[in-house]
Formats: structure tokens, sequence, C-alpha cells
């Protein structure tokens, strides 16, 4: 019977393995949305976040394939950067997993990510897609800050779409989510406008 669990959801992190800034967002992503292993007793979100980066044998530069069908929904995101779009065999290894994920939506979907302007040169089936752009000569921590907000947005709208039974296009990003904001008027007024500002800077 153990043998037939598949997690609810799944969050993949895949980037080239000579693409250092790549892996220290692949990191950060890790240790705040699973948890930071040198603190394993600290309550964390705790959704289970697979990474795929280093070669699976000597025969291929691309990682070890993501099995779509082990958990029930999941969401990759792909750090495309100039040494992944050169690598035939990393073009062809996302090319595959978008072609899967195509006819497993909106359960599973993949969120290019572009780290360099040549990210779109990747692949001609993506480069329709909606890539997620971080910004060009941005300091590294206030890129992990921003990727981490933008990774929990689209799995949240992800998830709100997999419940409503909606069904949009894989090239088009889920629907909007609509939020509440209650506070108390004394001391609660700030800390609603702080979580306003920072919903803001995700969906810039």
């Amino acid at each position: 019977m153990l043998n037939n669990y598949r997690q609810y959801f799944c969050i993949y992190l895949a980037w080239h393995p000579q693409s250092s800034d790549s892996q220290k967002l692949a990191e950060h992503i890790f240790k705040y949305i699973y948890g930071d292993p040198e603190y394993p007793l600290v309550n964390d979100i705790r959704i289970p976040v697979k990474l795929r980066s280093q070669s699976a044998n000597s025969q291929t530069e691309s990682p070890k394939a993501i099995e779509l069908n082990n958990s029930l929904n999941s969401a990759a995101f792909v750090f495309v950067d100039a040494h992944m779009v050169m690598s035939d065999s990393w073009q062809f290894y996302v090319e595959q997993l978008w072609q899967k994920a195509q006819s497993l939506a909106p359960h599973h979907r993949i969120y290019p990510v572009a780290m360099t302007p040549a990210a779109y040169n990747l692949s001609p089936r993506i480069a329709k897609t909606n890539f997620i752009k971080l910004g060009r000569g941005t300091e590294i921590e206030v890129l992990q800050k921003k990727l981490l907000r933008v990774v929990l947005h689209a799995a949240s709208r992800q998830l709100k779409q997999i419940q409503s039974g909606t069904q949009t296009n894989l090239e088009q990003a889920p629907p909007a989510i609509k939020l509440f904001l209650s506070h108390a008027k004394q001391d609660g007024v700030d800390t609603a406008k702080n979580i306003r500002r920072w919903i803001e800077e995700v969906v810039k």
C-alpha cells in the first residue's frame, strides 16, 4: 500500500550545473519551502522540493528525469541560462518535460525562469510561454527573495485552479488569487499594509 502513495503536491527545481546563481536560487527556495537542513526541528511549509541539476550518468549532461506521475500535482521551475541554451541534451530534457506537462495540465505545470536574455532561445516550443523574469544586474540576495515569492505565488494559483476544476492553456498563467485582509483598527493597519505591499511586489 505504501508503494502506491503519491504526494499531493511537489515542487521541482532544475538548473544547469555550471550556473552558480541558479544553484543559489534553488538552494534558497529549498531552504524556505521544504526546510533548513541545519534546523530540522523548526516548523516550515514542508512542501516537498526536489532538485535536478547534476548529470544522471556520463552519457548526458541532463539530470535525472522528473517523473510527474510520482505526485498528484507538481510545479517545475526551470532556471534557463546560456549554459542550458547551448546544451542539446538540456533542450531535449526540457522539451520532453514540457510536452508531458501539457498533457497533464493543470495538475502539472512547467515555469521557465529567464536567467539571461538568451533564455528565450532554449526552444521554439517554449518561447511562447510567459517566462518568469527576475531582472538583470540585481544582487543575488534580492533575486532569492523575489523568486521565493514568485514560486509561492505561482504554486498557490496553480492549486487554486486545480481545486476549482478550471482549465487554461499551459502557456498562460493560472487565474489570479483574490485575498481579503482583515485587521484590527488599532494595531493591525500597518501590518495589513505591509502584507499588501509584499503581495504587490510579487505580481509586478
